[in-house]
């Protein structure tokens, strides 16, 4: 059997948590609504990272990675 290791760092531990609590990726990004000024409310970024970003502040390139990890 093979074993896989990951390393979090903190921010990505947080979102972890996050969402563990959740049923979905989808249903994190309703619980932490975008509430930036500086995105469009229809922006491709918005609706693959809601107010994921700020919140953990993270880039949406972090998001990625930490999603690439976690295999979500």
């Amino acid at each position: 059997m093979l074993e896989k290791n990951i390393t979090l760092n903190d921010r990505e531990l947080k979102l972890l948590k996050a969402y563990m609590g959740h049923h979905g990726w989808e249903d994190l990004l309703v619980t932490y609504p975008n509430k930036e000024r500086m995105c469009k409310q229809d922006s491709s970024t918005v609706k693959l990272y809601g107010g994921l970003r700020p919140k953990f502040r993270m880039t949406a390139n972090e998001i990625d990675i930490f999603r690439k990890k976690i295999e979500i």
